[in-house]
């Protein structure tokens, strides 16, 4: 009972340590899966100034190769969540 009251506050807690990450790296690639039944999950290549997605796939060596070698997206710059 005590931990699931505590559970938002951990939740909460999470989130605002990913945007920290976030907001520190011009890129981020982010794991997208919205659905119930089936292969259906893909990756996205966003930047973070202004939540621009540049790029998916739903392989994730797919995406960063285009980062870096369409894109010439420096590794520094690039958070993968």
């Amino acid at each position: 009972m005590f931990i699931s009251n505590l559970y938002p506050i951990f939740v909460v807690i999470i989130i605002n340590q990913l945007k920290t990450v976030i907001m520190k790296t011009k890129y981020f690639i982010d794991y997208i899966y919205n659905q119930t039944s089936g292969e259906n999950f893909y990756h996205q290549l966003v930047r973070t100034k202004d939540d621009a997605i540049l790029f998916s796939s739903s392989d994730l060596e797919t995406v960063i190769r285009y980062a870096k070698f369409e894109l010439d997206i420096d590794g520094k710059e690039l958070t993968i969540l």
